[in-house]
């Protein structure tokens, strides 16, 4: 499961950073917000 999440993330990091080079606001914000709220998710069901 971890190794799993962790891949995600850093596909989703690395889009991000597509993102701010290509000069994409709106899909930078789009991506974090996914980001984020996926982090806090999975936190929260750690926690739990």
């Amino acid at each position: 499961l971890l190794v799993r999440n962790l891949e995600h993330s850093q596909r989703q990091h690395g889009a991000l950073v597509e993102a701010v080079l290509d000069g994409d606001a709106d899909g930078a914000r789009e991506i974090a917000r996914e980001h984020c709220a996926g982090t806090a998710a999975l936190l929260r069901g750690f926690l739990a």
